[in-house]
């Protein structure tokens, strides 16, 4: 069984590369563009596809933050998602998430989590 929880920047798709030839074709002529290296502030975004979820839990005042634990005790979080998420999680199949990662310091421990930025049930 394999757990994916990124792809990495080789592995990234463009909307602009994919839409450019229509622009292209609607202007009838070629747009000029330029890529560059990664900038500090860039947020690299990840899709993992049929992700099996072991537990979903609420947190935070009023219950409004979700939490997942997928494999590997790995957690993945959505803020103000937690309605969302159990309603999903409740359906019993596997999800489709996408999400940023960043570590996360908890009473003196550091841990990698999912900060999840839309989800959907695996179609």
């Amino acid at each position: 069984q394999v757990f994916n929880i990124g792809g990495g920047r080789d592995n990234s798709i463009s909307v602009w590369m994919e839409f450019r030839p229509m622009i292209e074709a609607m202007l009838g002529h070629p747009v000029k563009t330029r890529q560059r290296d990664w900038r500090p502030g860039d947020q690299p975004v990840f899709i993992s596809r049929n992700v099996p979820v072991l537990s979903c839990s609420a947190f935070g005042t009023g219950g409004k933050h979700g939490k997942y634990n997928l494999h590997n005790n790995i957690q993945a979080i959505g803020w103000n998602l937690a309605d969302a998420m159990a309603d999903l999680y409740s359906k019993g199949a596997g999800l489709d998430l996408v999400y940023n990662l960043e570590n996360n310091s908890y009473m003196n421990r550091l841990y990698p989590r999912l900060v999840i930025l839309d989800i959907d049930v695996h179609k």
